[in-house]
């Protein structure tokens, strides 16, 4: 079963990390319009989130986007840092996810409140790296791969992402451009 596990985990890191390498990333035009409960990407993971997770308080604003992106990439990286706020953030706090633009890029922060203690400067360091997991107990399972994952997409799409982590909260920041891959 060991075995069976570990190449299995390696298979995925070899599929994942050639993500950024490949840039065979589908792109289509998306316009975002918010803050309307319309079915645009983020509202839509949003949702799908709250079926799965009556609990969760995900609030969605910001501006009307338009951009060239792979939708289902970016629903997935939405997804995981939406899910990562829930599951490590502070137990019935809202979870904010805003949307802003420039001319050259859009924007999206994911924000919580901590549960407990900022996320380690140690650990802020490498938190988007393959197989790493932060020290929560509360939160045991995983592989350690939903960041990493979610940085590959981003990078593919030539865009960046970063994390600052306070007493007032964790925040993942993403910023892809707005124009097409050339």
């Amino acid at each position: 079963m060991r075995r069976v596990t570990v190449v299995l985990i390696i298979a995925v890191t070899f599929f994942f990390s050639g993500c950024a390498v490949s840039r065979e990333v589908r792109m289509q035009k998306i316009q975002s319009r918010y803050p309307q409960w319309d079915q645009t990407t983020v509202e839509r993971v949003a949702d799908e989130l709250r079926l799965s997770r009556p609990q969760a308080l995900l609030e969605v604003r910001g501006d009307e986007v338009h951009g060239h992106w792979d939708v289902g990439r970016l629903e997935q990286v939405i997804a995981n840092l939406a899910s990562n706020a829930l599951q490590y953030g502070r137990p019935g706090s809202v979870i904010d996810l805003e949307i802003s633009a420039t001319d050259a890029s859009a924007f999206l922060v994911v924000k919580n409140q901590i549960a407990g203690a900022p996320i380690p400067a140690e650990e802020l360091e490498t938190i988007f790296d393959p197989f790493r997991r932060g020290r929560s107990q509360l939160h045991p399972d995983g592989l350690g791969l939903g960041l990493y994952i979610v940085c590959q997409i981003v990078r593919a799409h030539r865009g960046s992402i970063d994390v600052e982590s306070d007493d007032a909260g964790t925040r993942f920041r993403l910023t892809l451009p707005r124009h097409p891959l050339s």
